[in-house]
């Protein structure tokens, strides 16, 4: 996950929640490519997508809250 602004330890974990994230400034990716020798291609902002993907997970699990809250237990169910 690139970041492109400041973010505090909350927002991190918070982001982090669900599993391993990597996280790293804007540029990191494409300097690892080029030291590699590769060229990019394309480039793209893929933040919006990201935001459709997440409304979309939360309204299924909003559906499904029973259930996930009988597997996942109440206290992780209101953390994701």
């Amino acid at each position: 996950m690139v970041i492109t602004g400041p973010l505090s330890s909350y927002e991190l974990a918070v982001r982090a929640s669900l599993g391993f994230y990597l996280f790293a400034p804007a540029g990191t990716d494409e300097a690892a490519l080029e030291k590699a020798g590769l060229e990019i291609q394309k480039h793209e902002d893929v933040t919006a997508s990201m935001t459709v993907i997440a409304s979309r997970w939360l309204v299924s699990r909003a559906a499904r809250a029973e259930k996930l809250i009988q597997v996942e237990g109440e206290e992780r169910f209101n953390k994701l």
